[in-house]
């Protein structure tokens, strides 16, 4: 057996390890999505979504007790954004930002950008995400998929 054979195996791997530990993460359960003991999500935050190819996004979500509103031109359920923002893995995501250790795959997902700002309950909310990898694709399409507009690759 050549060695260079050995070494591209061991990088094939590699690669598929790294990737699955990225995309893989499974989406939280819908159970997650209602807060114990009956607390109402409150929140208002703004997503800005940056699209060099288009104009860019802008809308407000407001979550509370009197119900899910969004102002703002975009495609995207008040409802389900607010259901979301009861996930613990959401709530972590955009309140402390992404893991500073996390493996991410060297995938372009495009030049989208989001910019989250606001109040999740009572906690000021200043996120970030970009598609210039698998984390950031992944964050995007499956973590904030209910809070982000979704993109049309059509469009680019």
């Amino acid at each position: 057996m050549r060695a260079g054979s050995s070494i591209g195996r061991l990088a094939v791997a590699a690669g598929c390890f790294v990737l699955s530990a990225c995309a893989g993460t499974p989406p939280d359960s819908a159970a997650a999505a209602v807060p114990s003991g009956g607390d109402e999500v409150r929140a208002d935050l703004t997503v800005l979504i940056a699209r060099p190819y288009a104009d860019s996004l802008s809308y407000t979500l407001t979550c509370g007790p009197t119900g899910a509103s969004l102002e703002g031109d975009a495609d995207v359920d008040p409802r389900e954004a607010c259901a979301a923002l009861g996930r613990p893995a959401v709530r972590e995501r955009l309140i402390e930002g992404p893991p500073p250790e996390r493996a991410c795959t060297l995938i372009y997902g495009g030049p989208e950008q989001a910019f989250v700002t606001g109040t999740l309950d009572g906690t000021p909310v200043d996120t970030r995400v970009f598609r210039n990898d698998g984390c950031g694709i992944s964050d995007w399409d499956r973590l904030l998929g209910d809070i982000l507009v979704p993109v049309d690759a059509g469009n680019r």
